[in-house]
């Protein structure tokens, strides 16, 4: 585990950033855990089978997700704040439903649940909804490794994503109107010479710390100009990520690490976009 003996979680206030049209189209939530050596694809083909197959109907492989781990402190000479697992990868297994809108993610070192927009644009149903899923499917996985004597999920890292696409409703009608919805954004140079960006590509990480000021994990902030297919309009794909380990290696500390990088990423949210969107996207907390 990378998270210190003295680490707590802080508690928040009651009230957090709320908004009654968020531009979310995706969430994911993750968990991380020790490879599991035995678990090959002919268990995921049983495990879809006996516990997921009736509601994910739906079946793909994809390459494998990166086995990162955030370090803390000053990095050795040639180190960074990721650490990467070296090997042969696993297998990725995606199911999902009908819609296309619900899918879980199963490699032998990590298990993700996302809710995902389509093009029929559905509502974001709130993180207690989604959560509540991936606890529900993350327990059945649990479940069939026990059953079977595969091997024990032992989390080390445990990773919360919003993904939103924020386009003209905040009045960014190209690329290059950035200062629109992100806060520390100005555009501003020391003279005219350049004028305005075509476009802006921004990528930051800030530390997430307890109340004793100890690391528990980095928020990752990513900021792409996108353009959509169909219409060739400009938007931008604003990515919200907070991962870091949980405070004990048990399931419940994986969810209360949840629920803490949640909070954050909300409220990273709220602090690094600008109050002009946020009238837009209808906030409605008391701030």
């Amino acid at each position: 585990m990378t998270s210190s003996v003295s680490a707590s979680l802080p508690e928040w206030p009651a009230k957090k950033p709320d908004f009654e049209s968020p531009p979310v189209s995706e969430v994911a939530i993750s968990v991380q855990f020790e490879p599991i050596q035995g678990l090959n694809p002919f268990h995921i083909g049983r495990l879809w089978e006996e516990s997921y197959r009736k509601q994910y109907p739906s079946a793909e492989q994809k390459a494998p997700l990166p086995y990162v781990i955030e370090k803390f402190g000053k990095p050795e000479k040639g180190e960074t704040g990721i650490s990467i697992l070296q090997g042969v990868p696993p297998v990725r297994h995606w199911f999902y439903n009908k819609k296309g809108t619900e899918l879980i993610q199963i490699q032998n070192d990590k298990f993700v649940f996302n809710w995902r927009q389509t093009k029929k644009r559905e509502k974001y149903p709130r993180y207690e909804d989604v959560i509540k899923k991936y606890k529900r499917h993350l327990k059945k996985f649990i479940a069939f490794l026990k059953a079977n004597e595969i091997g024990e999920l032992v989390p080390n890292q445990c990773e919360v994503t919003y993904v939103n696409a924020v386009g003209r409703e905040t009045g960014a009608s190209s690329h290059a109107k950035v200062a629109d919805f992100i806060a520390p954004w100005s555009g501003r140079t020391s003279d005219d010479f350049l004028g305005q960006p075509e476009e802006v590509d921004i990528r930051t990480s800030y530390l997430m710390c307890g109340e004793d000021q100890v690391p528990l994990g980095r928020l990752h902030i990513s900021l792409e100009p996108r353009s959509l297919v169909e219409t060739d309009e400009p938007y931008y794909r604003f990515v919200l990520s907070a991962r870091g380990a949980p405070l004990e290696p048990t399931i419940k500390a994986v969810g209360d690490f949840s629920d803490f990088a949640r909070q954050y990423v909300i409220r990273a949210f709220a602090s690094f976009t600008s109050k002009k969107a946020h009238k837009v996207w209808r906030r409605i907390d008391d701030t």
